[in-house]
Formats: structure tokens, sequence, C-alpha cells
């Protein structure tokens, strides 16, 4: 189905939700034009607002979708379509979900469990030691920490996972060809080397856009199944995944910044978000013990509290 979706979207008016329903009702990868447009027609039967394309429209899409594949190929970039095997399954029960992921390194990284580490670009000394020692802790725990790739908090929880060889998973706001920001370029590929993977619903060659960054958001929250807040003023990106969470039906985490810290700028977003009953707090060890919990799905057989005792979390 990969060829068919990367087609359609070249078309302008075809978005994701309209080729859900489309190959909902065909069962089948349509491949010639004429295949094309009676799926379509089929699909307007059901669905009344449906574009049906016309045959010039195919055909340069036809064309285009060509030269991504192509792009892809020479950049080693592989993709996945919703309706193959391996394509997270925590994906396919978000509302608005990808229909296609373009991705470098161990898909396997993404279908494992996950947690995603979050926070402002411009963290605190204190918000820097916290993101990086959660991405060592669940790093090292065997969970796969997922970020944006972002500077600040980001970084230093894939930071910190890498250090204890964790598996990590990246969701870009652009194609995987040009990782954004540039400075994370090699973290990046320490990422792959490390076992984990880079994910993008944008083809190779797109460039980051302000919206992109709405929409990879919601993929970070969507592969985990904890998403943890850092730092985060009250505008910045983070509360567009906190906001993902809570809609995903997620665990949402926040931490609580220390008594001095209170009144900062930059954990504006924590002190709001923690006033929200479904939020949980983010405080002390027994708090970090609580998150495993449920990433475990409170298996207590799978919980070694002992050897979690262990852990510093003197910064906590």
């Amino acid at each position: 189905m990969v060829n068919f979706i990367i087609d359609m979207l070249c078309i302008p008016g075809i978005g994701k939700r309209t080729l859900e329903k489309v190959i909902q009702v065909a069962g089948f990868e349509p491949t010639n034009i004429d295949e094309i447009i009676d799926v379509f027609i089929e699909a307007k039967y059901k669905y009344k607002r449906i574009k049906i394309p016309e045959r010039y429209e195919i055909e340069k899409a036809k064309i285009q979708g060509e030269n991504i594949r192509k792009k892809a190929y020479d950049k080693n970039i592989n993709i996945i379509s919703f309706k193959d095997k391996g394509f997270p399954e925590s994906l396919k029960c978000i509302p608005d979900f990808p229909v296609l992921l373009y991705y470098k390194g161990n898909l396997e990284a993404i279908n494992n469990t996950s947690i995603a580490i979050v926070g402002t670009r411009n963290p605190t000394i204190h918000g820097e030691k916290v993101a990086g020692r959660l991405g060592e802790i669940f790093g090292k725990r065997g969970f796969t920490v997922v970020t944006g790739l972002a500077l600040g908090c980001d970084t230093f929880a894939n930071l910190g996972s890498l250090k204890v060889n964790g598996l990590n998973v990246v969701s870009l706001p652009c194609g995987i060809d040009s990782i954004y920001p540039k400075e994370n370029e090699k973290l990046a590929y320490d990422i792959i080397e490390k076992g984990g993977c880079i994910i993008s619903e944008y083809p190779p060659g797109e460039n980051a856009k302000r919206n992109y960054f709405v929409e990879r958001d919601r993929l970070q929250s969507g592969l985990s199944k904890v998403v943890v807040v850092v730092e985060t003023d009250l505008k910045g990106g983070t509360m567009h995944t906190a906001k993902f969470a809570l809609e995903q039906e997620r665990k949402l985490y926040v931490y609580v910044p220390p008594y001095k810290n209170r009144t900062l700028d930059i954990v504006s977003g924590n002190i709001e978000l923690l006033k929200d009953n479904r939020v949980k707090s983010l405080e002390n060890k027994n708090d970090i013990e609580n998150i495993e919990k449920v990433l475990l799905e409170y298996d207590y057989s799978n919980f070694h509290k002992q050897e979690f005792k262990q852990v510093n979390f003197e910064f906590i």
C-alpha cells in the first residue's frame, strides 16, 4: 500500500483521512489509473465529500511519487504504511494517525515499550540534569526513550539514554535526509548506531514547517505509554505534546520544579499542567517507581524494586 499512499498524497486535496477511507473501501492496493479512479468512485458512494482525482492529477502524482521513492532509496530511508506488518500499533490508536512513516534504523525500537521525555529548548541547569537522569534511568531499564530531537531537554534525555546503551526514537518535523536541528545531526546518527530509530511523516527533501512541529508532537505522545514533561513555559511546543498525551489517554507526568525555581517563566507550563487532576506529579523516587509500574502494566513479576533503589535520585 506504500506506493499508492505516496502517490495519492502528492495530489492536492487528498489527505491522510481520505486515503484511510479509500483503502478501507478498496481492500486492495490499486496500481493503474483506472483502478485508482474506480476505488475513489466507490469510496465516494459511502463518503460523499471525497474528491475523485482527475486522470492527469494521478499521472502527475505517480511521477512525483516515483521521485520520492527514488530519493528515499538513494538515502537508505525505509517506508512503511499503516497497513504493513511492523507499523506501530500504538500509533494506529490515536486520532489523526499517520498513514505512512519514513524511517531509518531499528523499527523494533518503535514497538518497544516507550516513554516520551520532553521539555523546553532552554532548560535550567537543573532541568538539563533531570532530563539526562530520566533518560539514563529508563534507558537502563530497557524502555525506549522518545523525543523530538529538539535542543535542550530532548537532547539531554537522549544523551542520558545513550549513556547506558538505551534505545531511542526521535520524531522529526522534516524529511529524514535533513536532520532538524542541524546541531543534533550527530546525535541522530548515534541513536541509529545504538539500535534506535528516527521517524518522520514527511518525504525526503521536505523542510521543517511550523505546523509540522505540532504534527510531530502528537507522534511523540502517540508512540509512548507515558509522557514526562521536564520543564516548559506556557507557550512552548512541549505544551502541544502534553495536550496530545491527554487526548490520546496516555499517562502524563509533570516534573515538580524545586521551590526556588517555581516563579521562573521556563517552568510556568509545569505549574499550569500540575493543576489538572489528570496529570501526575513527578517529584521523587516513588513517582519514578510508579511510572515504571505503568510502563510494565503493573506486572510486578518484572519489577525489580531492590535494584531500582540503588539508582541515585539525589537531584530529583
